[in-house]
This record gives C-alpha cells, sequence and structure tokens, in this order.
C-alpha cells in the first residue's frame, strides 16, 4: 500500500512538472521530495484505521551558483508544498485546541468564500477532494466542559505549592455544576471557544464550534489513494516569497489532470 501510495505522489509531481513554467526553468533546476508517512502527525489519529496514509510533496527550484554550473538542493528560487490526505490545511494549520481520551479537538474554520479554478481556498491552501462527507464533526458539550475542568484540576496540582490558586478552584467547581445541571439533550449539544482552552473557561456559545476529525470522512476501504489533496501549502497569502511562482503555475496547471488524480 505504501509503495502505490508513493507512486501516486510521483504523479502529481508530474502533472506539475508539465507546466510550461516547470518545464522550461531558466536559471533554476528542480528537485521533488516526495514524503510517504502513516498517521503521525496530530491531524492523523496514529493507529486509526479509519485514517488513509498520508504524505507530503514538495517541489524546490534552486537557483544556478555565480559559476552557472552547481546547483544546491536548497530551495532557493521557490519551493511548492503539496499535501495528500492532510486535514491540518481545512483548519489553517492552527493545531489541536485540546486533547483528552478519545481524541483531539480544534477550533473549526469558516467555509472558505474564495475559490481558484473551483476549488475552495483556504488561509494556507487550496483544497481538492470528492469526499462527500464533512471533514470535521462537532464535539459534545458535555466532553468539552469535562476537558476544560482537568486541565483546570491539573493546573491547581502544578502550581498550588507557589501561588494562589482559590480562583481556578472556584471556576472548576461552577463547571462541575453547570455539567451537574445539564440535560442528556444539552450534553449532547455542540460547544463554542472563543480563544484557547482556558480562555473564558465558563463560555461555551460563543466564539468559534468546538470540533474533531470526522472517521467517516476518508474511505477506509482505499488507504493508498489520494482522497484529499491540498496545494501551494503555507504559501496562499500575499508575502510568501514563492506567491510569484505559484501564480504562474496556477494560471498554466492542467487543473482537470491534477482533480483526476483524487479519488
Amino acid at each position: 500500500m505504501v509503495k502505490e501510495f508513493g507512486t501516486h505522489l510521483v504523479e502529481i509531481a508530474e502533472v506539475f512538472k508539465r507546466t510550461p513554467f516547470l518545464a522550461a526553468p531558466q536559471g533554476w533546476v528542480m528537485f521533488q521530495h516526495p514524503d510517504v508517512h502513516s498517521a503521525e502527525e496530530w491531524s492523523h489519529p496514529r493507529g486509526d484505521r479509519h485514517w488513509p496514509i498520508s504524505g507530503a510533496l514538495q517541489l524546490r527550484a534552486s537557483n544556478f551558483e555565480p559559476d552557472g554550473r552547481t546547483v544546491y538542493d536548497t530551495g532557493t528560487a521557490f519551493v511548492i508544498n503539496i499535501g495528500v490526505n492532510d486535514l491540518s490545511c481545512a483548519l489553517d494549520n492552527n493545531g489541536p485546541w485540546a486533547e483528552d481520551a478519545a481524541g483531539t479537538m480544534f477550533r473549526e474554520v469558516e467555509t472558505p468564500a474564495e475559490s481558484e479554478h473551483g476549488f475552495p481556498a483556504y488561509q494556507q491552501c487550496l483544497l481538492i477532494t470528492h469526499r462527500t462527507e464533512p471533514m470535521f464533526v462537532p464535539v459534545t458539550l458535555e466532553r468539552v466542559i469535562r476537558v476544560r475542568i482537568a486541565a483546570i484540576q491539573k493546573r491547581v496540582t502544578e502550581l498550588k505549592s507557589v501561588m494562589d490558586t482559590s480562583a481556578s478552584e472556584a471556576i472548576a467547581k461552577q463547571l462541575e455544576t453547570m455539567l451537574a445541571g445539564l440535560g442528556a439533550p444539552d450534553r449532547r449539544g455542540a460547544a463554542f471557544a472563543q480563544g484557547g482552552l482556558l480562555d473564558n473557561p465558563l463560555s461555551f456559545r460563543e466564539g468559534r464550534r468546538v470540533v474533531e476529525a470526522n472517521p467517516a470522512f476518508f474511505d477506509a476501504a482505499r488507504p493508498s489513494d489520494v482522497q484529499l489533496l491540498t496545494l501551494f501549502v503555507d504559501c496562499m497569502r500575499e508575502g510568501c516569497t514563492s506567491r510569484p511562482a505559484i501564480d504562474n503555475i496556477i494560471r498554466q496547471l492542467d487543473w482537470k489532470a491534477v482533480d483526476a488524480l483524487v479519488r
């Protein structure tokens, strides 16, 4: 399976290298670096059979040295980052909001209003998928309250010997009382967060919804397929040094061929 997945990374690279801008380099040489990794990042729950093989592809363009012959694989001209079966870009690469025994939680990112060639343009990438299930699902209010209580109690244990923790202890008790007073429908309801795990700890109705990766998003029967493709990772905003090259590639890329690689 891993070998087949690696073949797909090469196929993606070949489509990119057929663009006129990359096919006829001027003063630079292109190096490609496929990286296959299996469920070891925070965006890929380790050992979860629902998640396919994930990977990354980096295309590095390096300028010739002054002698006009020597070139080093350093990406001095520009770098193109591509992700495969990796959900982190859809979270704007913000990382986890909280973790518990059941998994990792995130603050939801709004669906992008802008697109390129029909594909949604997130803050950190263009995203291509044909999966119809949502990428993320809500975390229950009960679970969010419990993870906050646990975080506050851990903080109290760590700091009690060096500072007054009575305020934190009072908040933990308020949360316990709040949880005890919730009926079953409310416990199963969604929770919202305004910032970090311990920011506004008594607020659950304002901010972004707390979500987790949806185990039904990927097709577990096809672990080596490209089911989610993220292009130009970390270089969608103005100010990225590789942006001028990426603008050329966006105009020239065979988007139908790229889309056909996503299954």
